[in-house]
């Protein structure tokens, strides 16, 4: 594989190198979150769910959301232009519908067709799935408090949310604010990954000694949750309604007799760490990769399509382990450390957010995913991923 590295062309082959970042829904100045605000207005064709929207908290206090669902006469899309008024109709929609299903003492399984059916329809056209993700509800979630001011946590509130609390509107803008936090370490990656491409040894070895200098904003980033989401209400008041349909699924009136099972919004969406494991080669278990790979349709289609480029087109670890640089397999190795070393803490995280308040062993995180055995077996592959610095005989 070495001497194949050393030898390969530096001609232009189809499909050889990584296209720029802006062809994948990515930018330098907010990574994954779109570089475009997202539009905290439905068109006013639409007014009835932006209405039902802004008045969800409570909808669900006082047991009323049936009746505005069933006021909803039917949605005509071709009003929509364009996608930002895809997205934010979506948005609504799965907010909605989420409340519908978990706002209620006892869950109900049944999506009305007034719900079902423009959800799937955008679905469709956004190449999603119909229901709530990390990406409606992270990156096309927030507006400024202050418009002048940084994009942060501190400065976001949510355009749309269920109960309306402080803990929920910082659960989801901490979030936010750890996607902003790692686009630096987002765009050396990629820098690092074109330079694995052009078979450029000098290059690399520059980004990854950036890119092992900086990853400590990868584990702080991590820990903002902290600061302002208390546990317990977490998971008794917020939690609910970001879980999936799990088995036997949730129906969708007027859409299929089939019901839909499909993981809520969750961390595992977003497409940061499994850009760092397909650039860096981390061999996950078979079913921790299938896992994985569940999640990425759930992601926006630019973002998918980074994360499978970056996996076929990266050799940064044969380059490293080929390279005999003792500087360089010390950057790789200090990556993958810290990599390790969020995958650890946010591990812990989910351990009290959601084992701890329940009082008891449970192993499904915030979608639904079974987080002991996941992030179990992601640090296990991650750590096993270090190079020797010194070659064995």
């Amino acid at each position: 594989m070495c001497e194949q590295i050393r030898n390969r062309s530096g001609g232009k082959i189809a499909n050889q190198y990584m296209r720029r970042l802006g062809e994948y829904e990515i930018s330098r100045s907010r990574g994954f979150v779109p570089a475009t605000d997202p539009l905290q207005k439905i068109p006013p064709a639409f007014a009835n769910i932006e209405r039902i929207s802004d008045e969800l908290a409570a909808h669900i206090k006082q047991q009323s959301l049936g009746g505005s669902i069933s006021e909803i006469g039917g949605l005509d899309l071709a009003l929509l232009n364009g996608k930002p008024e895809q997205e934010r109709l979506f948005l609504s929609l799965c907010v909605i519908a989420s409340a519908w299903v978990w706002g209620q003492p006892e869950a109900n399984f049944r999506i009305p067709r007034q719900l079902a059916v423009p959800m799937t329809q955008l679905a469709a056209f956004l190449d999603r799935k119909p229901i709530l993700s990390y990406a409606s509800m992270t990156f096309l979630n927030w507006k400024k408090t202050d418009p002048a001011g940084d994009l942060c946590a501190e400065n976001t509130t949510l355009i749309s949310g269920f109960r309306g609390s402080s803990d929920e509107t910082w659960f989801v803008t901490s979030s936010l604010d750890f996607e902003i936090a790692c686009t630096p370490l987002l765009a050396t990656l990629y820098d690092a990954v074109v330079a694995s491409t052009r078979n450029d040894i000098d290059e690399l070895q520059k980004q990854m000694i950036s890119l092992a200098d900086r990853m400590y904003i990868l584990t702080d980033a991590v820990l903002k949750v902290r600061e302002r989401c208390d546990p317990a209400i977490f998971y008794n008041r917020v939690r609910p309604f970001f879980s999936g349909w799990s088995a036997p699924g949730v129906m969708y009136e007027g859409v299929s007799k089939t019901p839909y099972i499909l993981a809520g919004a969750s961390a595992a969406q977003s497409p940061l760490m499994q850009t760092f494991d397909a650039a860096l080669r981390i061999q996950h278990k078979t079913s921790t990769a299938a896992f994985l790979d569940s999640m990425q349709p759930y992601m926006m289609t630019g973002h998918r399509s980074f994360i499978r480029d970056v996996k076929r087109l990266s050799t940064i670890r044969t380059l490293v382990t080929c390279s005999g640089s003792a500087d360089l397999k010390s950057a790789y190795n200090s990556v993958t450390d810290s990599m390790n070393e969020f995958r650890r803490r946010h591990f812990q995280l989910v351990n009290d957010y959601v084992a701890k308040p329940s009082h008891q062993a449970i192993s499904r995180g915030t979608g639904g995913s079974a987080y002991v055995e996941i992030l179990r077996d992601a640090g296990a592959a991650t750590k096993e991923a270090s190079l020797p610095l010194k070659e064995t005989s």
